[in-house]
């Protein structure tokens, strides 16, 4: 209220009025949107260091954070942007995702899988002997020792230049470090042992020796035989490489090849990206892995003079595909009092992902493989009014004010996740559009200071409403 005396007499008087109607708060709100999640680079952490995440999302009003590992919250919401592990230990791994919440509603972030790199030491020490016959195939299992990530593993003999075995076709490494020495003679018979070597840590650990005994003519011939066969194996689309061993056996070893087939073709002609990794063709490397990958791996394993029949193993090999959105969801969806809405989720990979609904981070159901036969719900819908289709759409019916918020579908499978999310706004049948806001000016003169009602115009032409200013 401002007055002014003018004359002696009258006073001119102004009330300013500013109306802020309820669409213009809702339209200053935004709902969360990440500018940054935790990244899943430099995921793997030494024991013993600090590893620092960080999550940063928009929004109005300002988002406040809470952290989760493997799903359960490590405390309450804040407007801390970051998340310290201090001297990480070997119960800090998992997966770490964050939770951005304001007034409008909440989201998740991606996940970041946390790895502690550690190293333990080989516990037995009492050295193992092995025996085998001449001829047949001798398999020196590597020693258990806990490590993360796995080590890498060099073969050494007592006899062998600075401990390390010589490049020949008598000897081949399996998957599980363990080394086969092929075609064993007399001339086999030493110690051997491994060397274990954690390269996040820079740590080795030798194992204990390993005595290996053969008796038998070292002259008698011995029929193709595959040691290690090909195994079932599931890779991720876009995985730089990987390995698949056949690793056969024979006297005289010279004699013997190894060929590779996929669905019955030979792998020159398979057209697939592919490389052999010896000499021998016993590792066969899976190379920028895509859908054409998939199929049946098979190794044939014979003498090239003959006289024994050719061996075969096969095996399967399947490509997992990362869940993709077919379709993305609007940043806003607008629902009517009263309705029904259905929000998808069509989404795509391999195998088929199972799918998660949520309302503000708070689970309503799933839907595919990863759903359990009591898929509880977090979120009070009321009687059922929210339905997860076959389909992996959500359907609300009878919407209500309370429905407003933040809508996300996580989609998940063994490859990998992908989300998408929209912000639920409710309107009334009865809603009018107004402007956002309007700013009145009242004169008039008077000679009282009493408290005076006037009416006038909000913007609309159906609705008036009274203002009281005291003059």
């Amino acid at each position: 209220m401002y007055s002014r005396r003018i004359l002696g007499v009258f006073y001119i008087s102004y009330c300013i009025l500013q109306l802020t109607t309820a669409a213009e708060t809702s339209a200053q709100m935004q709902p969360p949107r990440f500018s940054m999640q935790p990244s899943s680079l430099n995921s793997i952490v030494r024991e013993g260091t600090t590893k620092i995440l960080q999550c940063s999302a928009v929004g109005i009003p300002q988002p406040i954070y809470r952290w989760l590992k493997n799903g359960v919250p490590l405390g309450e919401f804040s407007s801390e942007l970051f998340y310290k592990i201090h001297n990480t230990q070997r119960q800090d791994a998992g997966a770490y995702q964050c939770i951005a919440k304001n007034d409008v509603g909440a989201i998740f972030s991606e996940k970041n899988n946390i790895v502690v790199a550690y190293m333990g030491v080989f516990e037995n020490n009492i050295e193992q002997e092995v025996t085998v016959e001449s001829g047949k195939a001798a398999i020196l299992n590597f020693p258990h020792i806990e490590s993360e990530p796995p080590p890498s593993v060099i073969w050494q003999d007592e006899n062998g230049e600075n401990g390390v075995l010589r490049y020949d076709q008598k000897y081949a490494i399996t998957d599980k470090h363990q080394l086969v020495i092929l075609c064993a003679s007399k001339e086999d018979v030493r110690s051997y042992r491994a060397r274990a070597i954690n390269t996040q840590l820079g740590k080795v650990e030798n194992s204990p020796y390993i005595k290996l005994n053969v008796y038998g003519d070292d002259n008698k011939e011995i029929a193709p035989e595959i040691i290690i066969k090909p195994q079932d194996t599931k890779i991720i689309k876009g995985q730089e490489y990987r390995n698949i061993f056949c690793i056969a056996n024979a006297r005289p070893l010279h004699e013997l090849e190894t060929l590779w087939f996929k669905d019955g073709i030979l792998i020159d002609l398979a057209g697939i990206t592919y490389d052999l990794n010896d000499q021998w063709n016993r590792t066969l490397s899976l190379i920028s892995a895509n859908l054409t990958h998939t199929g049946q791996y098979t190794c044939q394993a014979r003498l090239k003079t003959g006289g024994f029949a050719t061996v075969t193993a096969s095996a399967t090999v399947t490509v997992y595909e990362k869940p993709t959105m077919l379709s993305n969801l609007k940043s806003e969806t607008y629902g009517e009092f009263g309705s029904t809405i259905v929000l998808e989720c069509n989404v795509e990979g391999i195998p088929l992902p199972s799918i998660t609904w949520y309302k503000d981070a708070k689970k309503i159901a799933s839907v595919g493989a990863g759903a359990g036969e009591a898929d509880n719900s977090d979120v009070d819908d009321g009687a059922g009014r929210y339905r997860v289709e076959v389909d992996r759409s959500l359907i609300i019916s009878d919407l209500k004010m309370e429905d407003m918020g933040i809508y996300q579908c996580i989609a998940s499978n063994e490859a990998g996740e992908s989300s998408i999310y929209t912000w639920l706004k409710i309107k009334t049948r009865n809603s009018i559009r107004t402007p956002r806001s309007h700013m009145k000016l009242i004169r008039m003169r008077t000679s009282d200071k009493k408290t005076k009602s006037f009416r006038f115009d909000t913007g609309s032409k159906e609705n008036h409403l009274m203002y009281f200013c005291t003059l």
